[in-house]
């Protein structure tokens, strides 16, 4: 069965996500004064959108004794759990915007098109990737977990073709202009514009 993009939110993303969104309600509701909510959440956004794409994603490409599938699979595990956690953070700045912000609804077209498209494009490139790592042959020592994982892929990357690699690009793109309407949001509201 061809994968959908809801399927790239299953478990861990979900479970990640409605964490933070359990958390920051609660935190809005007890802690975070109602005029300072605004940058909390917009800074929080920002920091995860940089410290996993702008830091993370980044170092991790370069570690000399990790092999490319290996960090294509975190990746492929990373970024839709980001997703998630970003999902809950944009839905709770909308409750707390009062105003229109062109800087906010850019950004959630910008993370919608990732959650909807990229992201889930981005995991079935890493997955051509690993199941073509591992077509040759199969690590003896794995799990039965890890086997039936692998199966999964397979299958999955049998019915479907290998998106571009240049989908990268955009996406770290996306990732640049997300922080800039991010930061600008912050600056609109500190300044009360």
């Amino acid at each position: 069965m061809k994968s959908s993009w809801l399927s790239c939110y299953r478990g861990l993303p979900l479970q990640v996500g409605a964490f933070y969104a359990l958390l920051i309600g609660i935190l809005r509701r007890t802690i975070f004064q109602p005029t300072s909510t605004t940058t909390i959440i917009t800074t929080l956004w920002m920091g995860f959108v940089l410290t996993i794409s702008f830091m993370e994603a980044w170092v991790k490409f370069r570690a000399p004794f990790l092999p490319r599938h290996y960090a294509l699979d975190v990746g492929r595990t990373v970024f839709p759990v980001l997703n998630a956690v970003e999902v809950a953070l944009c839905g709770h700045l909308w409750w707390t915007v009062a105003k229109n912000s062109r800087s906010l609804i850019m950004a959630t077209l910008i993370l919608l098109s990732q959650v909807i498209y990229m992201t889930p494009q981005l995991v079935l490139l890493g997955k051509h990737v690993i199941v073509h790592a591992f077509a040759s042959k199969e690590p003896s020592n794995w799990s039965p977990s890890q086997r039936d994982t692998f199966e999964t892929l397979a299958a999955d990357v049998k019915q479907t073709k290998r998106p571009s690699g240049k989908l990268h690009i955009v996406y770290v793109l996306q990732e640049l202009v997300k922080v800039i309407l991010l930061a600008t949001i912050v600056r609109n509201f500190q300044t009360g514009l």
